[in-house]
């Protein structure tokens, strides 16, 4: 089961963990609170403009494997400042350790930390030139491959 949202609130969260076929979350220009969010079978996740309230309440989706965040606001992590999108801070994907593909679309990534604690993470995708080559090089010695994608 996908399923494609517009515009979610966090008890339609709660709700929606309750599709225990659903496998595959969308949401396009949403703002969406995740907030005790839990489904078991969820396995991607593909968030594009929209702002997200507790992200991080997917990393209790076990099969989650795939995460991908489109110009999106993740809490305070992935802010909108000054027209562009930044990843201040990466450990609130620290205890996604199921996850093995991650793409990450902004235009600048200051902090991969989190990042190298994920510990099944196989490939990070970024958009070209948003991250730097000391951290490509920390991705590099954990393992990750990165690869950088023109948008």
């Amino acid at each position: 089961m996908t399923l494609i949202l517009s515009s979610v609130n966090s008890f339609d969260s709660i709700k929606m963990s309750t599709f225990s076929s659903l496998q595959k979350l969308y949401t396009y220009r949403t703002d969406i609170d995740l907030e005790g969010f839990n489904n078991s079978n969820l396995s991607y996740v593909n968030i594009l403009f929209s702002d997200v309230k507790n992200f991080d309440s997917l990393a209790g989706c076990l099969s989650l494997r795939s995460i991908s965040l489109s110009d999106t606001v993740v809490d305070d992590n992935i802010v909108y400042s000054d027209g562009s999108y930044v990843m201040k801070d990466s450990k609130f994907l620290s205890s996604f350790d199921n996850v093995t593909e991650l793409f990450i679309y902004v235009d600048s990534i200051e902090d991969v930390s989190g990042i190298c604690e994920m510990d099944s993470l196989k490939s990070l995708t970024v958009s070209e030139g948003s991250i730097s080559d000391e951290a490509i090089h920390q991705l590099d010695e954990k393992g990750i491959k990165v690869t950088q994608k023109i948008l």
